[in-house]
């Protein structure tokens, strides 16, 4: 039984990450809306991936701070202000729902 919860665990983390390689491998940067899409297919990879190893809400807010500093960097206009702002953001709020 604990096999075949494993597998499924695996399973549920390996889908996201090959439909993002699949998406990055077929679909070349083009447009805008192909970069959202990136974003989206990399959040829910992330997040999928993080929430085995942690609650729902923590990984959703991991990804989230992982792709605005991923955004960032494509912008150009990440720095260490931007950077210690995303860390506060992330300790404030894992202080929040640590309490809850």
């Amino acid at each position: 039984m604990k096999k075949k919860k494993g597998q499924k665990k695996l399973f549920y983390i390996l889908l996201p990450w090959l439909v993002l390689i699949s998406y990055i491998i077929i679909f070349p940067p083009g447009n805008t809306l192909l970069f959202v899409i990136f974003y989206l297919f990399l959040f829910i990879a992330l997040s999928n991936t993080i929430h085995q190893f942690r609650s729902l809400v923590k990984s959703i807010l991991w990804a989230a701070i992982i792709i605005v500093f991923l955004l960032l960097r494509q912008f150009r206009i990440e720095n260490i202000i931007n950077l210690i702002l995303l860390l506060s953001i992330l300790v404030t709020f894992e202080v929040y729902f640590r309490k809850m």
